[in-house]
C-alpha cells in the first residue's frame, strides 16, 4: 500500500505517524511545497520579532521522517491529482502513484477588512 499525503504541517505529519503505527509495511510519501521540516506557522510572529530561534519553530525534525520511514518530498509542489490513474502530478513533471491519498493542506488565512489593507506602502 502506498499512502501519499499532500501537506507537511500538523495534520499531515500526525496522519503519517498514525498510518505508520497501523501499517508498518506500507510506503508513505509526504509532499510539501515548502523545503523545510514541519514547523509552527503560529510562531512566525515570534520569529520575525527576534523572540524565537529558527530551530525552535520546528515541531518535527528531519529525524521524524527517518523514524517513521517517510519519504519526504519537501520543496516539491503538487499541481494536479489524476484520480483515474491515482497519481499526483508535481510541478517538476514527476508523477507520484498512490493507493490512498490524503489532502492535509490546511486553510487560508482570513484577512479582516482593515481600511487601506490593499494599498501600497
Amino acid at each position: 500500500m502506498h499512502y501519499v499525503i499532500i501537506g507537511n504541517s500538523a495534520a499531515g505529519t500526525q496522519a503519517a505517524e498514525t498510518i505508520r503505527k497501523n501499517d508498518t509495511l506500507g510506503e508513505i510519501t509526504i509532499i510539501s511545497e515548502e523545503p523545510y521540516p514541519a514547523y509552527s506557522r503560529c510562531l512566525l510572529p515570534d520569529y520575525l520579532a527576534g523572540e524565537r530561534a529558527l530551530e525552535a519553530m520546528h515541531f518535527k525534525s528531519s529525524k521524524f521522517y527517518e523514524k517513521y520511514r517517510l519519504r519526504a518530498r519537501l520543496g516539491e509542489k503538487a499541481v494536479n491529482i489524476n484520480t483515474e490513474e491515482k497519481e499526483v502530478h508535481l510541478e517538476n513533471g514527476k508523477r507520484i502513484p498512490y493507493d490512498r491519498l490524503l489532502l492535509a493542506t490546511g486553510s487560508s488565512a482570513l484577512v479582516p477588512p482593515i481600511p487601506g489593507v490593499g494599498e501600497e506602502g
